[in-house]
């Protein structure tokens, strides 16, 4: 522990002289963030000429197509009414104007009540004394007076009119120093600007040939001149003495440009061919920022300072370079060394594991120049340290370092987790892609004993309980529990905890130890081992305690009690003790800019509250222990930009923004709100909201502060928005007032209207509804004489047939009756013709004249027939609708079937003979297509009418 605590002291030592440059310099050496903006972002052209900060936070930029606004989360471009390129902008404080100028034309941008800006040209004041090629490329205020510069004037605007000055002459450009304006005349020096003359400062030949880009004070009474290719000079008590003679070749190759005061302490120095570099008064590198390490372009156009980061216009976008310590943190980015598994600090040196090998560097040396460790080239898994080695579980096996030398000790592939067997001193237990592997120190030496018999499985993780178990948790799916033989080299018992266990799933489940104790992540609670019942239960003391962390699924020891919690979102230190369980400081992975290795988040301790997080392009130093520096946003507040209230037909009105209470009407009830919020940082800022009235939590964090609130219901709402910074630090709330009107249908005089409606309407519908009852009864009562009628007709028709049935069966009786008599006295006129006198004519007589007598007249067959179609005229109907084809015939001898009559008894009805019947019954089968197997007669008799 002494030996780990020393190469930690030397780290952080590193650390602290890597941050510092200098007795008054507070910006951290080589240390900084750059936030770049490109054109398809602010959505206008690449080159951007100069810009400026406002006091409201805002930042102008002179674009080559028009003015660009940042609010700090959103851009916003307007096109000047008179020209496109705008070359310079300048924000006057005192009044809030934002001056600007290009080819023939100057004026200023006001912000209007409902936050747009509005253009006032002042080149009507000038017309007449701009030449034809007049193009203004500085803008300076100084007190009352706006200055604008172009090659041949200067142009003073004191609020009202113009004071012109052209001194014939090339006026490269001009500073405001101490309230002087100087003049950088071509050739011939800098010129002060006195009243209306311009009169000498500091002219002579040193600045033949040279050409003055800028000049401003640093200490109290010295003035720094920049030239374009012959370096920096110090103008002191009347002298100028070339200053940083060092750099005057690396001015004169990369061309200055543009100059700013950082701080009192540091120069910035802005180049067309290498970006920007920054020097200590004292003469000492402070940083160089080019499109090697970050910035977009080259060539910088332009400066501004905004509490103390720096905003650079260039011939190809802008960029924002924020130079704030974030103490808690310490970023290391490495290009050429792959993605970083694990890491270690063994023997004054770094080591990182990489997917591409084992990598080291000295710790004293302050580049990050990390080398591969010769023959470990390949994934590796795991750096941990035991009895003062490196052991580093790599794809290919297992290599082993000692101080300064490098041995391969096992050849078993993939070592993912090497842990201390507490059962046996001098022993190692690691898990790697196939085996448990077993390593034992032997006369000073380590090496591989043997691997683990009986069980062959990809293990990730494993931990070693007090009753000699083996927990391992398996790189797909869930926890084995195997239980070791004696010599500890056969599993002789394995029990798997998968779906069917208190687990419920096969997969995300890992196993570590926390304070000697089993404990199970699964990414949603923690779990232990109760090994009194042989069970494993959820972790509830420590769940309640933690929180949200409950949810990790890794645990990481560190010194003194301390574990480092990962989740999904962030990485967190915590303390345990008897009583507690302490929150040290959480770590949110927006902070890394999502370059941590998903499912391989790493954390290697170096001390109680310090670690090396693993990244995919680096590692970053934690240190949960450093008190954070005042952010301020707590302090700040969002502000409105613009409001907006629109309809169904989505036309916007818009509201003014300085108001914090308004009465919208109904049919406008949605509202759309843009804030502004210029903190600028190179973390992210999120934003949220709540409706008071309407909401009962925070919304979700979004990135930009842009919020729609659609069909608002009528009442009285309070919109509160806060930005939030990746620490959880919150501003302070912006509130807006809102009350909807209710519709115009739910006002008072709505109400009596529908009072007096609805009145209207009740006798309406009362009256209706008599008048409907009334009528709905007269048509009840028709029809119930309808139905009576129709049940009378019905009877009468039912009566009608059942008395022509009877009468046309009596009508048959009298038939048949006819037909037995008339075979009577056929049989009498036979005998009479065999007797012949011997049967006297009185007797024959008197017998045929009573036969006659009794037999009835031709009119019963007609009555008969009559009687028939009236008997079963429905039946004769419905026949003749569904088989038109049948003729009379066909249809009197439907009817005799429909009677239930045999051929026999039908046949002297018809005049035909019984066969003759057969024939004709046939041919009815055919007209109704009947099949074979259907009777004629039932199918008669079946159908329905």
């Amino acid at each position: 522990m002494k030996t780990f605590d020393v190469l930690l002291k030397i780290l952080f030592l590193f650390i602290l002289v890597e941050k510092s440059s200098g007795s008054n310099f507070d910006y951290p050496k080589s240390t900084f963030h750059i936030k770049n903006f490109s054109k398809i972002e602010y959505k206008a052209e690449n080159q951007n000429w100069s810009l400026s900060c406002g006091h409201d936070g805002f930042v102008y930029i002179a674009n080559n197509a028009g003015l660009l606004v940042y609010d700090g989360s959103n851009w916003d471009f307007y096109t000047s009414p008179n020209i496109n390129n705008i070359r310079s902008v300048k924000v006057d404080e005192k009044t809030g104007r934002i001056y600007t100028s290009g080819y023939r034309e100057v004026g200023f941008w006001q912000w209007d009540s409902i936050g747009s800006l509005q253009y006032q040209s002042l080149r009507p004041l000038i017309e007449d004394q701009l030449s034809v090629n007049e193009e203004f490329w500085k803008i300076e205020i100084t007190g009352d007076k706006i200055i604008f510069q172009s090659f041949s004037g200067i142009f003073i605007f004191n609020g009202k009119d113009f004071n012109i000055l052209k001194p014939k002459t090339f006026i490269n450009s001009f500073s405001v120093v101490n309230k002087k304006i100087l003049l950088h005349i071509m050739n011939k020096g800098i010129y002060e600007l006195s009243g209306d003359s311009i009169i000498p400062f500091f002219i002579g030949d040193i600045f033949q040939d040279k050409l003055i880009q800028f000049t401003f004070n640093i200490g109290n009474d010295s003035l720094l001149i920049g030239t374009e290719n012959n370096g920096l000079f110090l103008y002191h008590n009347n002298k100028i003495e070339p200053a940083y003679p060092e750099y005057k070749e690396y001015f004169k190759t990369n061309t200055i440009n543009r100059g700013i005061l950082l701080n009192d302490s540091v120069i910035v120095i802005g180049t067309i061919l290498d970006g920007i570099i920054g020097i200590s008064t004292d003469g000492e590198t402070l940083f160089k920022i080019n499109k090697d390490n970050g910035l977009q372009n080259n060539t910088v156009l332009g400066f501004s300072v905004q509490d103390k980061n720096l905003w650079v216009s260039l011939d190809k976008g802008i960029s924002f370079i924020d130079f704030s310590i974030d103490p808690d943190y310490e970023m290391h980015e490495i290009t050429d060394v792959g993605a970083v598994y694990s890491a270690a600090l063994y023997n004054n040196k770094l080591y990182l594991g990489t997917n591409q090998g084992l990598y080291l560097k000295d710790i004293s040396d302050g580049d990050d120049k990390f080398i591969l460790v010769q023959e470990t080239q390949g994934q590796v898994w795991d750096c941990s340290i035991f009895d003062d080695k490196l052991f580093v579980g790599h794809n290919s096996g297992t290599f082993l370092i000692d101080h300064n030398t490098t041995k391969k000790i096992s050849d078993v592939s993939g070592g993912f987790c090497i842990v201390d067997n507490p059962y046996e001193v001098n022993t190692l237990i690691q898990s790697t892609y196939s085996n448990l592997v077993y390593y034992k120190k032997e006369k000073g030496q380590w090496k591989i004993s043997h691997t683990i018999s009986n069980f062959m499985d990809l293990i990730r993780f494993i931990e070693l309980d007090h009753l000699n178990n083996v927990w391992a948790g398996h790189m797909r799916r869930a926890i084995f529990k195997i239980q070791l033989n004696d010599e500890q080299d056969k599993a002789q018992k394995i029990t798997y905890y998968g779906e069917e266990s208190i687990f419920k799933k096969e997969y995300g489940i890992n196993v570590f130890k926390l304070e000697n104790r089993i404990v199970f992540t699964t990414g949603e609670i923690l779990y232990t081992y109760d090994d009194i019942n042989d069970s494993i239960v959820p972790y509830s003391q420590v769940n309640n305690s933690i929180g949200e962390l409950s949810r990790a699924h890794r645990i990481i020891k560190a010194p003194n009690h301390h574990y480092w919690f990962i989740t999904d979102n962030s990485v967190a230190l915590l303390h345990f003790k008897l009583d507690r369980i302490d929150l040290i400081k959480k770590f949110p992975f927006s902070l890394f800019n999502s370059k941590l290795i998903e499912g391989y988040e790493n954390v290697i301790p170096i001390s109680e509250k310090k670690a090396i997080l693993c990244l995919e392009n680096g590692y970053a130093i934690l240190d949960a222990e450093a008190i954070a520096q005042d952010k301020n946003l707590h302090k700040l507040t969002i502000k409105p930009k613009r409001i907006a209230v629109f309809g169904k037909s989505m036309k916007e009105e818009r509201l003014p923004i300085t108001s914090d209470n308004f009465v919208i009407p109904f049919s406008k009830n949605n509202i759309h709100i843009n804030y502004s919020f210029p903190y600028y940082s190179a973390k992210g800022i999120k934003y949220k909201y709540f409706i008071e009235g309407l909401n009962t939590s925070w919304s979700e964090a979004i990135d930009k502060p842009e919020f729609e609130f659609n069909r608002i219901p009528p009442g009285e709402y309070i919109i509160k928005v806060i930005a939030e910074d990746e620490w959880g630090e919150q501003s302070y709330p912006h509130a807006l007032t809102i009350k909807i009107l209710a519709p115009w249908y739910s006002s008072i005089v709505a109400i009596i209207l529908y009072a007096i409606l609805l009145i209207t309407i009740v006798f309406t519908v009362r009256h209706y509804s008599i008048k409907r009852i009334k009528v709905k009864e007269k048509l009840k009562r028709e029809h119930k004489e309808q139905e009576l009628i129709k049940l009378r007709n019905q009877n009468l028709r039912n009566k009608l047939s059942y008395k022509s049935q009877e009468l046309a069966n009596s009508t048959m009786s009298i038939i048949k009756k006819n037909e037995f008599l008339l075979k009577l006295k056929d049989v009498l006129q036979k005998q009479k013709d065999d007797l012949g006198t011997r049967y006297p004519d009185k007797y024959y007589n008197h017998i045929v004249s009573k036969i006659d007598n009794h037999i009835s007249q031709g009119e019963d067959w007609k009555i008969f027939e009559t009687n028939v179609e009236q008997a079963h005229e429905q039946f004769i109907q419905k026949l003749i609708t569904k088989y038109p084809q049948l003729t009379h015939s066909d249809l009197r001898l439907c009817t005799y079937l429909r009677m239930n009559l045999s051929s026999k008894e039908i046949a002297p009805l018809m005049k035909i003979s019984i066969r003759g019947v057969e024939n004709h019954r046939y041919r009815i089968r055919k007209k109704l297509d009947l099949p074979s197997e259907v009777n004629l007669t039932d199918f008669i008799l079946g159908f329905k009418i």
